[in-house]
Order: C-alpha cells, then structure tokens, then sequence
C-alpha cells in the first residue's frame, strides 16, 4: 500500500518495454506510448536507438549501453533521451537483459522514467 501511495503522490510514471537481443522493440507500455510520443505500431519493430539523441547514436551509445547491461545483468543511466517529435527530456533510465533456462541472452527490458519535470511525463 505504501508503493502504491508513493507512486500517486509523486505522480511519476515508468515508459516500459521489452527489446530483443539485438535491440528491437518488442512490446511497449502505455505509458512508453505518453512519454515517447510512438504508438505501438509505429515503434514494435524499431531499433530503440531512435530514443537517442543523433551523436550518441553515431558514437555508439544505445549499443554500449546493451553490451554493458548483458555483460553486468543489468544498465542503469541518466540522460537526455528523444521523442517522435524530435524534442528532448531528461531521463533515467534501466536496462535489465533476460535469459533464457541455458543462460542465453534472449532481451532487454526497459524501464525510463521522465526526470524533467515532476509529473514524469512531459
């Protein structure tokens, strides 16, 4: 009951979706769909790279953050981060890969939560 009160009181909401081992996103959240500004049709399918901004896509970024969080079980970072319309909040981000019974990575999920204002979602 206290999370739950937590959560109301500070009105913050969590962009959630799942990636596959090479980065695609396969699932995406309500939420996700209110932060990001990507209905699920336009974004299931897509390299998550489209999330960050241009330089940090050409210096590799998106993809050292996935090799990091497959290598450690999990990510965790705070940065700017891009929306379909192309303006830009402040987030925090985490990155937990998944496994399968042999230890095989098989995906990522994700979790983004807005930091830019105190709502949570500009």
């Amino acid at each position: 009951m206290e999370v739950e009160g937590a959560a109301t009181s500070t009105n913050r909401r969590y962009a959630i979706f799942a990636l596959d081992a090479d980065g695609m996103v396969t699932s995406w959240n309500a939420d996700a769909e209110r932060m990001k500004g990507y209905l699920p049709d336009e974004i299931i399918g897509r390299h998550f790279s489209v999330f960050y901004p241009a330089d940090l896509v050409a210096a590799g970024y998106p993809q050292a953050e996935l090799e990091q969080a497959a290598e450690a079980s999990f990510y965790v970072d705070d940065g700017w981060r891009v929306r379909k319309d192309g303006t830009q909040f402040w987030a925090h981000v985490v990155i937990t890969a998944q496994r399968d019974a042999q230890g095989v990575l098989t995906g990522f999920i994700k979790v983004t939560r807005n930091d830019s204002d105190v709502g949570g979602l500009l």
